[in-house]
């Protein structure tokens, strides 16, 4: 202290001491509350995060349930279809050749499996 002392002489008073360790004392609490500010701050920014994903979960189901209820709708009708073929097929009458009864599976297999009957 000697040094500094003969480059700026500064008396040393209480008065000096005590409003040192005051400024220390409000740098300390400011950055206290600094610190809490950023956790309330990182608090809510993960509850946001938390909402956000708790939203696109109910999107992404909503969307699920509208796909799977479209392709459920989907296979009744191919379901529909085929059954209708293989009650044609199966009333055809019997020959001892397979022409008739050949065409018509022929027919509706290619129905079925044709891009249009896919839409």
């Amino acid at each position: 202290m000697g040094l500094l002392a003969q480059v700026i002489p500064l008396p040393f008073t209480w008065k000096l001491a005590a409003g040192a360790i005051g400024l220390l004392i409000v740098g300390l609490m400011l950055a206290a509350l600094y610190a809490k500010g950023r956790s309330d701050g990182s608090a809510a920014c993960q509850a946001a995060v938390a909402r956000a994903v708790v939203k696109q979960q109910e999107a992404d189901k909503a969307l699920s349930d509208k796909l799977l209820n479209a392709q459920r709708q989907a296979l009744d009708s191919i379901h529909g279809q085929a059954m209708t073929a293989l009650q044609r097929i199966s009333s055809a009458p019997v020959t001892d050749t397979c022409g008739e009864t050949m065409r018509e599976a022929s027919k509706a297999v290619r129905a079925l499996l044709a891009p249009s009957a896919a839409k």
